[in-house]
């Protein structure tokens, strides 16, 4: 017991944490820095109050965040009910949280501002403030705040039924000093991988290739699961960045939009980091991690020149991408009875063969590898088109003629 009082003192930031948790709901584990405290003392007690089984990480949709255990919201009840009895208890936002994305993402922001607030030594505890938003009637609704305080979502919606009709709001509460008063939003974004789901590798893939740093990986990798449907925030703002060649002060997301403020352009950037990454289907691939052109040749020549060499020169790539990154096209191109296009890292490179054996099936010729153009795979393409549409149109033919016996 002595040692929950500890971690439960006023003042502290074990105390603070928990506190900030309990408001929220949820809190972002994104948002740590934005804390007062130095980096590795916040990590030292984050891992403190989960080994005190106060605090747990619950991740999902590739959102992470900080949430009470029932000891904690127990312990904070019973030191301050004032402040946490109608937070912590029935089925409110932040006792009964519900898992669903667009549920989560309103309780980060909603704790984004709190930090915000809280920075700026404005009150946001419901015993620290004028209860101006009290269900009872007309409440204390004309009660002046003397020093400027914030009131959350929530809050505003205890006033009754009028409120609570209001849906789809993207405001996260008001800020209302002796003169003013200001609505406050906060937002956060993601990507959703539609159709199908991001493996692990994949994540670390665009991690390394856009030079993530440790609080960008943190945010990326699911702890629980080896796979993601959504890219985060922050790694889906410099895939952005990459993918206008900008970078901006803000942003600012609503319903429809996202909006960015303050962009500036670098557009030689985007060409170089264009010319590293490419997809293969749906997967994105850093060519600066494939073979070269000059490995690829002498790898495939050392060990046998044939299909099955082939599958073992591109073993690592089906090690880091779940895929050899080679595909058969099984037509000639005039010369030869069909290629392989193969990945390297300078582009894609064609590998001819002219005999298919029993055992080591395609034999290539090695001499007459060479590096793809645009206007090389464009031919290839129309060639593809041409004999699909022929060989399709004969086996309709073959459909009716069979029907009609």
């Amino acid at each position: 017991m002595d040692k929950e009082n500890t971690i439960c003192s006023k003042d502290t930031l074990s105390r603070n944490l928990l506190e900030l948790i309990a408001i929220s709901g949820e809190f972002p584990q994104k948002d740590l820095y934005r804390i007062a405290g130095g980096k590795s003392y916040k990590e030292s007690v984050v891992g403190t109050l989960k080994r005190e089984g106060l605090i747990k990480t619950y991740y999902r949709d590739s959102l992470r965040g900080l949430r009470l255990t029932c000891r904690a919201k127990r312990l904070l009840v019973q030191n301050s009910p004032e402040r946490f009895k109608t937070l912590l208890a029935g089925k409110t936002d932040t006792n009964h949280i519900k898992s669903d994305l667009p549920r989560r993402e309103r309780l980060h922001r909603i704790a984004g501002a709190m930090v915000t607030m809280l920075n700026a030594g404005i009150a946001v505890f419901k015993d620290e403030k004028p209860d101006i938003f009290s269900p009872a009637p007309y409440g204390n609704m004309l009660t002046e705040p003397i020093a400027p305080a914030f009131y959350n979502s929530r809050e505003i919606k205890e006033i009754g039924t009028v409120f609570v009709k209001i849906k789809g709001a993207r405001s996260v509460g008001v800020l209302l000093t002796p003169r003013d008063i200001l609505v406050v939003y906060a937002e956060y974004w993601s990507v959703r991988i539609m159709n199908r789901r991001l493996s692990v590798a994949e994540l670390k893939t665009l991690l390394e290739f856009v030079k993530a740093d440790d609080k960008t990986t943190e945010d990326s990798i699911p702890e629980d699961s080896d796979s993601a449907k959504f890219i985060g925030m922050r790694l889906s703002s410099m895939l952005l960045g990459i993918a206008l060649g900008a970078r901006w002060q803000e942003c600012y997301a609503t319903q429809n939009a996202l909006w960015l403020i303050g962009i500036n352009f670098d557009s030689t950037y985007k060409t170089d980091i264009e010319s590293k990454l490419c997809l293969a289907g749906d997967t994105a691939v850093d060519s600066e991690k494939l073979l070269s052109e000059k490995e690829f040749r002498k790898l495939l020549y050392s060990n046998g020149g044939d299909y099955n060499a082939l599958v073992v020169t591109a073993e690592q790539n089906r090690k880091n991408y779940a895929d050899y990154l080679f595909w058969n096209y099984p037509i000639s191109d005039g010369k030869h009875t069909g290629v392989y296009f193969v990945l390297v890292k300078e582009g894609i490179i064609t590998v001819p063969y002219n005999i298919i054996r029993k055992n080591s099936f395609e034999k290539f010729v090695l001499s007459d590898i060479k590096l793809c153009t645009a206007s090389d795979i464009a031919n290839y393409i129309s060639e593809w088109n041409k004999f699909s549409d022929t060989l399709s149109k004969q086996l309709k033919a073959f459909k009716e003629s069979l029907e009609c016996k």
